[in-house]
């Protein structure tokens, strides 16, 4: 990994900050996302004095203003030529329904509007590179259906069954960016992390809270879709905490509603996903 630019969201915690450790220990060149500087700074600090890796850059931005999100993207494409494997980590549990300024659920757009937007304004810097790798960081609990009319909890909203929309949401973008990219070279995968200890949902039961995971347990799919030669040409997979490949719900590969969320998204982001040019 050395020499190669890796952009990791949501990284001052959780597996994003494990992942980001592990990656800097290998040599590479990190932008690390954070949403508070204190906590950011902090952070690359840590991963400095642990690696002994001082490619780290630190960018900020909040995933509930798409006008950040903007001005994050033209930040890293003015600061860089390539970005070799973007990490789509960021992501958010919330157990009542809160709107964001853009007028969305917070989790619908941190967890997919955010992953959308900010991969369309990064995909060229992407391209540039030689590796061309996006990686969505999902989970195995994505809604097993998709009512366009409840998909920010407008009808009915519960904190789990709305995640697991925003999940699915995200493995279905995966699908169909991977298909349309697919004579690009650049790959797309999604990946389930497991059942990890991290602050993603304070609220969990104790139940929960016993069966989860070390957060070194967390990151073994991630960084084998980041750094391993056998996943060159591997796109529009979804794999599993052993990173293995899985099925994700039927549902999500349904083309049609693939194409139609799509179109939704970029209706709300107000621009058109920046695909290359055939």
């Amino acid at each position: 990994m050395k020499g190669k630019i890796v952009l990791i969201t949501g990284a001052t915690d959780g597996i994003g900050k494990q992942t980001a450790l592990e990656l800097a220990r290998m040599g590479a060149h990190l932008i690390l996302h954070a949403r508070n500087r204190e906590k950011g700074e902090k952070v690359v600090g840590e991963i400095k004095s642990k690696s002994g890796n001082d490619k780290i850059d630190l960018v900020l931005a909040d995933f509930t203003s798409l006008d950040e999100i903007r001005r994050l993207g033209d930040e890293i494409i003015e600061k860089h030529d390539k970005i070799d494997v973007l990490i789509n980590n960021a992501g958010v549990q919330l157990p009542n329904r809160v709107m964001t300024p853009d007028g969305f659920e917070t989790m619908y757009e941190v967890n997919y509007l955010a992953v959308f937007l900010l991969t369309s304004r990064l995909l060229s810097l992407v391209m540039n590179s030689n590796t061309k790798r996006i990686i969505i960081v999902a989970s195995q609990l994505h809604s097993a259906e998709m009512d366009f009319e409840n998909l920010q909890g407008e009808k009915e909203f519960s904190l789990y069954p709305n995640y697991a929309v925003s999940k699915l949401c995200s493995i279905m973008f995966c699908y169909d960016l991977a298909r349309r990219l697919r004579k690009t070279g650049v790959t797309v995968n999604a990946v389930h992390p497991g059942l990890i200890a991290t602050n993603l949902n304070p609220d969990r039961t104790i139940e929960v809270k016993a069966r989860a995971l070390p957060v070194e347990k967390g990151t073994m799919s991630i960084m084998h879709l980041a750094t391993s030669r056998d996943m060159g040409n591997v796109s529009g997979s979804f794999y599993n905490a052993e990173a293995r490949t899985t099925r994700s719900r039927p549902i999500s590969y349904n083309k049609a509603i693939q194409r139609r969320l799509w179109a939704l998204a970029e209706k709300q982001i107000g621009e058109e996903f920046l695909l290359p040019e055939n």
